[in-house]
């Protein structure tokens, strides 16, 4: 037992483990099936038949056949407690190697996309009040695993991809009410220093604004008030630059607030 841990801790021995068993189930399914099956290989973890159809670009009619046929190969699990499927980590890795590298780029593209969807749907229940409020942040954390993902091929792609520096602002613009509520103001400010990077090469003047601000808010959270004022000069002055006069009166707000932080009221 214990040579087989060490063995299954490298992922090329892994695959050389699982190889047998997997590759007589795999060279059962038709080749469509196949492409599907290994394309799951983007999910870091859980996932619903929605995602499955978003990253195999169906509807979700034949992507929950799919799903069923696959299941019924075992090469898919379903966790009926919280209606959602998942791969294997060993099949996870299995799938993986059966994808071209052109294959594999699709398919995150997509789960990047939906994910970025997802959050927006999460903030569209947030901000209805009442019982979405609950229903926002529970479908955020069901799905927060797929969006670190989706952010993380966003950013991974953003230099050479505007399609991807555009979905480094999206998300944390879609999901700020969540990424406050759940992440460490260090963690905000990784998130926002991307939307800013990309919104600076994107050109895109108010996105540029609204991460400073939100820079501003997560230092002042962390006792950096004159950091915080800094930030909040820059998001003031483009708000001014552009016409945003929502994004002049937060700037001001923010402004007043770390001014009165330290002690400065007037």
């Amino acid at each position: 037992p214990a040579d087989l841990v060490l063995r299954l801790q490298d992922r090329q021995k892994r695959l050389q483990l699982i190889e047998a068993s997997l590759s007589s189930s795999y060279d059962l399914l038709r080749g469509s099936l196949q492409l599907h099956w290994s394309q799951l290989s983007v999910f870091p973890d859980y996932f619903d038949a929605w995602g499955a159809a978003a990253v195999w670009n169906l509807d979700i009619g034949p992507a929950k056949d799919a799903l069923a046929e696959l299941e019924g190969y075992s090469l898919l699990e379903w966790d009926a407690s919280i209606e959602r499927y998942h791969l294997h980590p060993l099949a996870r890795d299995f799938a993986l190697t059966r994808l071209t590298d052109d294959e594999h780029e699709a398919a995150l593209r997509r789960h990047a996309f939906h994910y970025w969807q997802v959050l927006s749907q999460a903030n569209e229940l947030y901000l209805s009040g009442g019982d979405g409020v609950i229903q926002g942040l529970q479908l955020f954390d069901r799905e927060w695993s797929n969006i670190q993902a989706g952010h993380t091929w966003a950013v991974d792609n953003a230099e050479r991809n505007d399609e991807a520096a555009q979905l480094c602002i999206d998300y944390p613009e879609a999901g700020h009410h969540f990424l406050d509520l759940r992440l460490h103001p260090h963690e905000r400010i990784r998130w926002q220093d991307l939307a800013l990077v990309a919104a600076q090469k994107l050109k895109d003047r108010q996105s540029e604004g609204f991460a400073l601000n939100k820079l501003g808010i997560a230092w002042n959270q962390l006792g950096e008030a004159r950091r915080a004022i800094e930030y909040y000069e820059q998001a003031l002055a483009i708000a001014r630059e552009v016409g945003d006069r929502c994004g002049e009166g937060t700037a001001l707000g923010n402004l007043g607030i770390a001014w009165n932080q330290l002690s400065e009221a007037r």
